[in-house]
């Protein structure tokens, strides 16, 4: 396996840090009124550097998307295959509600799908093809 250079970890630090910040703009504000400015703003870096990860708003909130989704299988992953589904899926569920609690991650998701897959035909597509 090999090991990121510290460039490389400080790049994937400082895009984990916008997409928590936009997860938590989306939650706060919605796709339409989050703008990239406020998303520079929150996490202390340029607009220019927020395009250098992300090329567009879409592809960021595409990210956050996926990423929320992509948390959610592998909860489901995790579970014991020899249980019968009924009981992976209510540990599945009671697992998300746990979480979700805590992060309030599916309002970001109703936010930024309701809104954005109405006026962006990219978001609508991630949000379909996951």
């Amino acid at each position: 396996m090999q090991t990121l250079s510290l460039k490389d970890r400080q790049r994937q630090v400082r895009e984990d840090a916008i997409l928590d910040a936009a997860r938590d703009l989306l939650n706060e504000q919605g796709y339409a009124d989050m703008s990239m400015d406020d998303l520079a703003a929150r996490v202390g870096v340029s607009k220019a550097t927020l395009y250098q990860h992300f090329p567009s708003k879409e592809e960021l909130v595409i990210r956050v998307i996926t990423n929320a989704m992509q948390r959610g299988l592998s909860e489901m992953d995790t579970l014991d295959p020899t249980l019968p589904a009924i009981d992976r899926l209510r540990a599945a569920l009671f697992r998300s509600i746990r979480w979700r609690a805590g992060m309030w991650s599916a309002q970001v998701v109703y936010r930024a799908t309701s809104s954005a897959t109405l006026t962006s035909p990219l978001i609508a597509r991630a949000w379909l093809s996951v």
